[in-house]
């Protein structure tokens, strides 16, 4: 009899594997990275990155355009999303004011 936490856990890889699959190499990393600046933010103020509101995305957002343009914010969006999708979450990049900033970026 085969485990069955050994099977789950095998079967959440494979998914975790193929949603990999389906960015392209430069955008993952381009993605990891992304999202790695967006743990970092976070890790300070004590706040899960698969735990954030749309409120926090924006103030994220907010802080990056200082740095970046328009066209990276989108990818941080992106980014953010992806591993949110990734672990079976909703995303708060798809709040209705995460968009509008954006739209005023530009950007969508």
């Amino acid at each position: 009899m085969a485990n069955t936490s050994i099977d789950s856990i095998e079967a959440l890889a494979l998914v975790d594997d193929l949603v990999d699959q389906s960015i392209s190499k430069n955008t993952a990393k381009s993605y990891q990275y992304c999202w790695q600046q967006f743990v970092s933010y976070c890790r300070p103020k004590d706040q899960d990155p698969l735990q954030c509101d749309q409120s926090f995305v924006l103030k994220f957002l907010a802080r990056r355009q200082r740095h970046v343009g328009a066209s990276r914010l989108y990818v941080y969006l992106s980014a953010i999303s992806h591993f949110y999708r990734r672990e079976g979450l909703s995303s708060p990049c798809d709040n209705p004011k995460v968009k509008m900033f954006m739209k005023g970026k530009n950007v969508v």
